[in-house]
């Protein structure tokens, strides 16, 4: 009688990603690549049981924390089958981070199979819009996000882009979406800026913008005024003085002008815009591109709101910038130290405000303020940019204000358009009080009531609004101080945030208004 024979084979694992494509053990990743915190992606691993017999298999993680088995993490197998795993990297705090998926079974030759995991993980942060023309144009993505401290601007997607410290450098005409890697050291964020080719401007004749030294630094600003045959005059603003000069292009596309500050060369071979070079006396040289200066555009005021990205300088300073129907800009502010400052320059082609002043009302030696702004409709402001402030050690008896020792730092600027039309906001809030020698950050929730604070709210004692001109006052208690100290602010119509500056006995205060639900 002759019988059936049957060969049996033990369980016998085969690591497949993707489908069909076998993975070695402990010698393969899996790179799921960037998301934001909170925002999971799924990697799928198949399983494949190439013996006769049953596979039973189970997984584990080496941490746990980040990745995790979430569809058939175990099981059983029957032969010459296979199944999927699901792997899912969900991340709840930001960086490059990693784990070892261990997949165990019976298969007698291979008892614990690895696989490498790794994955990025970024804090979201605001999308910019912004508007370019002819030229290279600097804006500012840092300036509209919730992020303070020593950022940098450590990648950008697209490698037309020039990144230049907190700045980015946009090449003439660039248009379309790109993102950008941001580290404060630790952490990491991603954020994205839509470009739009705006429309340049060639037959207005006068140009300004900032001028920055070799590190990018903002350090001047520049105003050429040319006439149709090629003359015309050159102001200068600098952190070495002023200086003025002539434009002499005589036919060609260079113009050399000496001022009091040094040499300045002017080109303008690319329509629409000059750049300068201006070789300073003593060694050093600023550079910049001035773009075209509108004569027509839509009147506007704009409330904005100074922040340092030095959290140790607490004080909420804020400006006002109108803007007239022919393009000329004036803005007055205080500064987070609580002096004055103002400044006139002109709005440009590519929807920039630039400029650069001397801060010399209670200012002993004087100090300096200036920067690029960018107006453009972002999800919460209107306007944002960043500003170079600073001013030396300041002589006692002299000087006002607060931040005696001198300042040296980049103040943020975010805002919005203001229509006193427009409500100011009701409802609950988050109160803020910051800084000022205060003995400690206060923060309470109030209903308000048209931008008004019920009174007192912590060391709040008062509180006056000015509807039509979307500003306010109000007094607060310092300790040591035996009378209260008045302070002002603005209100920021489309956030819904209120900003304002009080003084301390040595360090400047804030206050802020911040929307929430009740």
């Amino acid at each position: 009688m002759s019988g059936l024979v049957v060969n049996s084979t033990a369980p016998d694992i085969i690591v497949e990603n993707p489908t069909n494509t076998p993975v070695a053990d402990n010698a393969s990743t899996i790179a799921f690549g960037s998301t934001f915190v909170g925002t999971p992606l799924t990697a799928t691993i198949t399983l494949r049981n190439v013996g006769s017999q049953p596979l039973t298999y189970s997984t584990s993680l080496d941490s746990n924390t980040y990745f995790k088995a979430t569809a058939n993490a175990s099981g059983t197998i029957p032969g010459s089958s296979s199944t999927v795993l699901t792997v899912t990297f969900n991340p709840l705090s930001t960086g490059n981070l990693t784990d070892t998926l261990r997949i165990l079974s019976d298969d007698p030759d291979l008892a614990s199979f690895r696989v490498a995991l790794t994955g990025t993980a970024f804090i979201g942060l605001t999308t910019d819009a912004v508007t370019t023309t002819t030229g290279s144009t600097r804006i500012y993505p840092l300036a509209n996000d919730t992020l303070s401290g020593n950022l940098t601007i450590t990648s950008v997607s697209d490698p037309a882009i020039i990144i230049q410290g907190r700045a980015l450098i946009l090449p003439s005409g660039y248009a379309g979406t790109f993102t950008y890697t941001v580290s404060n050291g630790t952490d990491l964020a991603r954020g994205t800026v839509t470009v739009t080719a705006g429309t340049p401007v060639y037959t207005v004749r006068s140009y300004n913008g900032v001028l920055v030294d070799a590190t990018g630094k903002v350090s001047g600003w520049a105003k050429a005024s040319v006439s149709a045959t090629g003359g015309g005059s050159l102001r200068i603003v600098s952190f070495r003085g002023n200086g003025n000069g002539f434009v002499r292009f005589l036919g060609g596309n260079i113009s050399t002008s000496s001022t009091a500050l040094g040499l300045t060369t002017l080109n303008r071979s690319v329509p629409g815009i000059l750049t300068v070079s201006l070789a300073l006396n003593g060694g050093g040289t600023l550079t910049g591109v001035l773009h075209t200066e509108v004569a027509t555009t839509p009147a506007a005021v704009y409330h904005v709101e100074l922040s340092s990205i030095n959290p140790s300088l607490a004080g909420g300073g804020y400006a006002t910038a109108t803007v007239s129907s022919n393009g000329a800009v004036r803005i007055v502010g205080l500064l987070p130290d609580g002096n004055p400052f103002t400044a006139a320059t002109n709005r440009t082609d590519n929807s920039a405000i630039a400029f650069y002043s001397a801060v010399g009302v209670g200012v002993t030696p004087i100090g300096l303020v200036g920067g690029d702004l960018t107006i453009a409709d972002n999800a919460l402001t209107d306007i944002s940019g960043e500003l170079a402030w600073s001013k030396p050690a300041q002589n006692v008896g002299r000087a006002t204000g607060t931040e005696l020792g001198g300042v040296d730092t980049i103040l943020t600027v975010n805002g919005s358009l203001h229509d006193a039309r427009v409500p100011i906001f009701s409802g609950y809030a988050t109160v803020q009080l910051i800084g000022g020698n205060l003995l400690a950050t206060e923060t309470n929730t109030r209903l308000i009531t048209s931008g008004i604070v019920p009174v007192p709210t912590g060391s709040l004692q008062s509180w006056r609004t000015n509807v039509f001109a979307g500003t306010f006052t109000f007094t607060t208690a310092v300790p040591t101080l035996t009378r209260f100290v008045n302070g002002s602010g603005v209100y920021l119509q489309k956030s819904n945030r209120a900003v304002g500056y009080f003084p301390g006995t040595t360090k400047g205060g804030r206050v802020v208004l911040i929307p929430n639900a009740p």
